[in-house]
C-alpha cells in the first residue's frame, strides 16, 4: 500500500520504475485477494453442502424406518430459516441414534433372501454386452473429444455395477449424468489456477463419488458409501504402476492389477459395509497370460472375455468385513 500511494503522488513519466513497482504491488493484492474470497467461498460453499448431506441422510433413515422423509425435510427447511440449530441437532442425534439400534439388528438378523450364487462373489455380464457397451462409450467420449466422458462413465458403471455380485449380494449403481457432469466440469477448471495439481485428486473424486451412488442389495444404503483412501497415495501408486508395467513390458500387470485392488477395496466403503480384497496374482496370471495371447490372435476381440474373467476374478476375491459403519458425510 505504501509503494502504491508513493507510485501515486509522485510523477511517473519522470519514474516509470515505480509506476512498474506500482502495476506489480496492485496485482500481487487483488490476486491476494481473489485468492483469499476464493477460499472463503469454497469453505462456505462445503459447510453448506455437508449440512445438506446430513439433513439427507437423516430423512433417509426416516424414509427407510416408513416415516415420511419429505415433511421432515421441511421441517428442516423450517428450522434452519428461523436459525433454530437446536432442534436440528436434536433430530439428526435422534435418527442416528435409531440407525445404530437397526445396525444391531441387522448384525443379529442378516437377510440371507438377497444372497445369489451361494454367497459367493460374481460378474455376469456378457461377452456381446460388454463388448456393445465398450464401443458406445468409446464413440461417445471419442466423438464429443472428452466432453461427454460423465455420461459414457455413468452408462458404463450402471451395466457393469448390475452385474456384480460382492459375498453373494448384488450391487447397483444410481448415479446420473447430471449429478456428475457439474463436478466434471468444476473439477476440470480447478485445474487452471493449480497448474494442473488438482488433477492428483480428480481419481479420488471419482471414486469417492462412485461409492456414494453404489448400493447393496438388501442392505441399508442410508449408511452411505465413500473411499477413504489418499489422493496422493493413490495417485503416486497408479504411477507407480504404470512404470512397473512399462519396465516390464507388461508381464507384471496381474501384481499390480492386485496391488491396486487390495489398495483400493480396503478404503472402501458401501452402504455401510467396509470391504477387502484378498486375490492374488497367481490365482489370475496363467489366465491373464493366456489371454493377452489369444487377443493379440484374435486382433483384440478375446481381450474382451479377459475382462469379463478379470472382473469375475476381482469379485469373488472382494468381501465384506464384519459389522456397520456410517461413511463420513462428505
Amino acid at each position: 500500500m505504501i509503494l502504491m500511494y508513493y507510485a501515486n503522488t509522485t510523477s511517473t513519466q519522470s519514474n516509470p520504475t515505480l509506476l512498474m513497482i506500482s502495476i506489480s504491488a496492485t496485482a500481487n493484492i487483488n490476486t491476494f485477494s481473489f485468492i483469499a474470497l476464493l477460499a472463503v467461498a469454497l469453505n462456505r460453499s462445503k459447510q453448506i453442502r455437508i449440512y445438506k448431506n446430513v439433513v439427507r441422510r437423516t430423512c433417509d433413515i426416516a424414509k427407510y424406518m416408513g416415516e415420511n422423509d419429505q415433511q421432515l425435510k421441511q421441517q428442516f427447511e423450517a428450522c434452519r430459516q428461523a436459525k433454530d440449530t437446536g432442534w436440528i441437532l436434536h433430530t439428526v442425534n435422534t435418527y442416528y441414534d435409531k440407525c445404530e439400534e437397526m445396525k444391531a439388528i441387522r448384525l443379529a438378523n442378516p437377510d440371507s433372501q438377497t444372497i445369489e450364487y451361494n454367497g459367493e462373489g460374481k460378474f455376469d455380464g456378457g461377452f456381446l454386452q460388454m463388448l456393445g457397451w465398450m464401443l458406445l462409450c468409446t464413440l461417445i467420449t471419442v466423438c464429443t473429444m472428452g466432453i461427454a466422458f460423465p455420461l459414457a462413465y455413468v452408462i458404463y458403471l450402471k451395466w457393469q455395477t448390475k452385474h456384480t455380485l460382492y459375498n453373494g449380494k448384488r450391487l447397483s449403481f444410481d448415479g446420473s449424468t447430471t449429478q456428475l457432469i457439474g463436478k466434471w466440469i468444476c473439477w476440470l477448471l480447478l485445474c487452471i489456477p493449480t497448474l494442473g495439481i488438482f488433477a492428483w485428486f480428480i481419481p479420488k473424486k471419482l471414486l469417492q463419488w462412485k461409492a456414494k451412488h453404489t448400493h447393496i442389495n438388501g442392505e441399508m444404503p442410508f449408511l452411505g458409501g465413500t473411499w477413504e483412501g489418499s489422493a496422493l497415495g493413490l495417485f503416486f501408486r497408479n504411477i507407480g504402476y504404470a512404470l512397473l508395467n512399462a519396465i516390464t513390458f507388461s508381464l507384471l500387470i496381474p501384481v499390480t492389477m492386485c496391488w491396486k485392488n487390495q489398495y483400493v477395496q480396503s478404503h472402501l466403503i458401501l452402504d455401510g459395509r467396509k470391504t477387502y480384497f484378498d486375490g492374488t496374482a497367481g490365482q489370475i496370471y496363467l489366465k491373464w497370460l493366456l489371454g493377452m495371447l489369444l487377443s493379440i490372435v484374435t486382433l483384440g476381440i478375446y481381450g474382451i472375455v479377459l475382462q469379463i474373467q478379470i472382473n469375475n476374478w476381482i469379485s469373488q476375491h472382494t468381501h465384506f468385513e464384519e459389522g456397520y459403519v456410517q461413511a463420513k458425510v462428505l
